[in-house]
C-alpha cells in the first residue's frame, strides 16, 4: 500500500483545510474553538496505518507570505493551540486530550489512524496580552509518523535528565500502564473477571483493583437476545476509574466487528468482547490495548517493547504502537536501548556496549535455550521526575504485637508511582524465626486528618507486608488505590497489625516511595 496521507479538512469532512484564519481576537483573550478532522486520506487507494501520527502548525508571515515554523511570535511563544475531541471514525481510537499550545517545537501526538479514517479535533487562538491587534492565519503540519521531535539545544549540555516521560500531570497523555486479558467467569457464567487495572487518563493515573463486572442479554436497547443472536460490547477505561461497558444492538451471529460500537468519548479501548446467549466464553473476548512506558513482554526468543514516551539527548522520543525484537539464545546481558535518532528505533546489545552515546537503558536480561529468562529480567527504565522519599521504620514488637509506630515524610504535588512505588527495604534483618507485619501508608488532607491509601485493605489487603526470618532484602508493595498527591502533602507509615517475634530480635525496616513530582 501507499505510505500515509494525512490531510486537515473542516468539521464536515468536505473540504480541505489549507489555512485557518484568526481574526478580531483581542490580544489576552481565547478564540471560540474551530472544529476540523485529520484524514489518513486513501481516496486515491489504500494507504498504510499512519502510527505516530502528530499535527503542528506554520504561521503566515504578513509581509513575505511564507509560512514560517520560527522567527514568527504566534510559533515561537505557541499562540495556537489544539486538542482532540476524543471522537471521529470508527476507526479512530484516539483520547480526548487537554488544549496543547502548538508551534516551534511542539505537537499535538495522536493516536495511529488506518487509512480512510480520521480523528475530530479543535483549533483555537490564545494571543497574549502583548500581542499586536490584527489578523493572524496558520497552515496546518501534519506528519504520518514522526518519532523525534527535537527540544531546544542545551538540555544534554546541561546536564538535563534522560529518562522516560510517565505523561503524569500532561492534559495529552492517556494510555494503558498495566493491563491483562479479561477472564470468563465459570460460576456465575456472565460475568467477566479483570485483572489489576492501571492507566492514565488525560495525566492523571488510574488504579482499578481486580474485580468482576456481570454482562447481561439484554443488549444496547435493553433488548433480550434471542436464539442465534448476539451483541457487541466494547471496554473501555477513563476518567471514571472504572473499566465502562458500552453495548451495541444484537443482531444475527457471527457479528461483523465493522459494527462495534463506539469507544465513548475520550476513553482508552481496552478490549471488547461478543455476547451471545448462555455463558461468556474466554473465545468471546478479546484484548486490544497495549502497555505504555515502554512495557516488556516476551514469548520464546521474540520481545515486545510497548509504546512509550522519552527524552533523549537533545530529542522527544514517542511512539505509539508496539515494537518487535528477536534476541538470540543463550545469551547473558542482553540489553534493549532507545536511541534519540534515526526515528528513535530500538536496538539490541549483547556484549554490555552502549550502541549510541546517548542511548537510554531500557530492560536487560538473559536467555536460555528458548526464551528470556524471567528472574533474571531487569527494569534499568529511568524516569524523568521522580523523587525518592525514605522513612525509617523500626520494629519494636514487644512482647504481644507491634506497636503503632509512625513516621513521616512531606511530598510536593505529584503521584505515587503505581507499580513498584511502595517497598520495604529491610536494613538489619534481626534473628527472629516467627512473626509477622504489616506497614500502612497514609496522606493528610492539610488538616491533620490521614487517610489511607490502600482502600480495599478491608476486603483486599494489598498493604507493604514481611514475615520474620525472611532474607530478602526488598518487598515490594502491590497497588495502592489512591495516587494524587496535591502538595505540599503529610505521608506517614506506621506498623499496623502483625503477629509476635519468636526465637531472637525483631528485624528494621524502611519504606521506600518512588512519587512522581510535577
Amino acid at each position: 500500500m501507499a505510505p500515509p496521507n494525512l490531510v486537515a479538512r473542516n468539521a464536515a469532512g468536505t473540504s480541505n483545510l489549507g489555512t485557518v484564519t484568526f481574526t478580531g481576537v483581542d490580544p489576552g483573550t481565547t478564540s471560540a474553538p474551530v472544529a476540523f478532522r485529520l484524514f489518513n486520506d486513501n481516496t486515491l487507494g489504500p494507504v498504510d496505518v499512519a502510527d505516530n501520527p502528530r499535527i503542528g502548525a506554520r504561521a503566515l508571515d504578513p509581509l513575505s507570505g511564507e509560512a514560517k515554523v520560527s522567527g514568527l511570535r504566534a510559533v515561537d511563544e505557541r499562540w495556537i493551540q489544539m486538542r482532540a475531541l476524543g471522537t471521529g471514525s470508527a476507526g479512530s481510537k484516539q483520547a480526548a486530550t487537554g488544549w496543547t499550545p502548538i508551534g516551534r517545537g511542539r505537537f499535538l501526538e495522536l493516536a495511529p489512524l488506518p487509512g480512510g479514517d480520521h480523528h475530530n479535533l479543535e483549533v483555537r487562538f490564545a494571543p497574549p496580552s502583548t500581542a499586536p491587534n490584527g489578523q493572524t492565519q496558520f497552515l496546518f503540519d501534519a506528519d504520518a509518523d514522526s518519532r523525534i521531535t527535537a527540544v531546544e539545544q542545551g538540555h544534554t549540555e546541561s546536564d538535563g535528565p534522560d529518562g522516560v516521560l510517565s505523561g503524569f500531570g500532561d492534559g495529552t497523555v492517556s494510555e494503558v500502564i498495566l493491563d491483562g486479558e479479561p477472564k470468563e467467569s465459570v460460576i456465575p457464567d456472565s460475568q467477566v473477571n479483570f485483572p489489576d487495572l492501571v492507566w492514565t487518563h488525560q495525566g492523571v493515573p488510574k488504579v482499578k483493583l481486580a474485580h468482576a463486572i456481570t454482562i447481561d442479554e439484554n443488549d444496547g436497547s435493553a433488548v433480550a437476545l434471542g436464539a442465534g443472536e448476539g451483541y457487541w460490547a466494547v471496554l473501555s477505561l477513563g476518567a471514571s476509574g472504572s473499566v465502562v461497558v458500552t453495548k451495541g444492538n444484537k443482531a444475527p451471529t457471527p457479528l461483523d466487528e465493522a459494527t462495534l460500537p463506539a469507544t465513548p468519548a475520550g476513553e482508552i479501548f481496552y478490549a471488547f468482547l461478543e455476547r451471545q446467549q448462555g455463558a461468556i466464553n474466554q473465545a468471546d473476548i478479546t484484548l486490544v490495548s497495549e502497555p505504555g512506558r515502554w512495557a516488556f513482554a516476551s514469548t520464546g526468543l521474540n520481545v515486545t517493547i510497548g509504546p512509550g514516551r522519552a527524552r533523549v539527548d537533545n530529542s522527544l522520543v514517542r511512539n505509539s504502537v508496539s515494537s518487535a525484537l528477536s534476541v538470540p539464545a543463550l545469551t547473558l546481558g542482553i540489553k534493549v536501548w532507545l536511541l534519540p535518532d534515526r526515528d528513535g528505533i530500538l536496538e539490541v546489545t549483547t556484549d554490555g556496549s552502549r550502541p549510541d552515546p546517548r542511548a537510554l537503558l531500557l530492560w536487560e536480561f538473559d536467555t536460555d535455550a528458548v526464551g528470556v529468562v524471567a528472574a533474571t529480567l531487569v527494569d534499568r527504565r529511568e524516569y524523568i521526575g521522580t523523587r525518592i522519599h525514605l522513612l525509617s521504620v523500626p520494629l519494636d514488637v514487644g512482647a504481644a504485637s507491634p506497636q503503632d509506630q509512625r513516621m513521616y515524610t512531606g511530598v510536593r504535588t505529584g503521584y505515587f508511582r503505581p507499580i513498584d512505588g511502595i517497598m520495604v527495604g529491610v536494613r538489619s534483618f534481626g534473628t527472629a524465626t516467627a512473626g509477622d507485619y504489616r506497614v500502612d501508608i497514609l496522606k493528610s488532607n492539610g488538616l491533620g486528618t490521614y487517610t489511607t491509601i490502600y482502600t480495599s485493605f478491608g476486603t483486599d489487603d494489598r498493604r507493604l507486608s514481611g514475615a520474620f526470618g525472611d532474607t530478602a532484602d526488598i518487598k515490594r508493595g502491590t497497588l495502592p488505590e489512591v495516587l494524587p498527591l496535591t502538595g505540599p502533602t503529610m505521608i506517614r507509615a506506621q506498623v499496623v497489625i502483625g503477629t509476635p517475634f519468636s526465637g531472637g530480635t525483631p528485624p528494621l525496616i524502611e519504606v521506600l516511595m518512588l512519587v512522581e513530582e510535577i
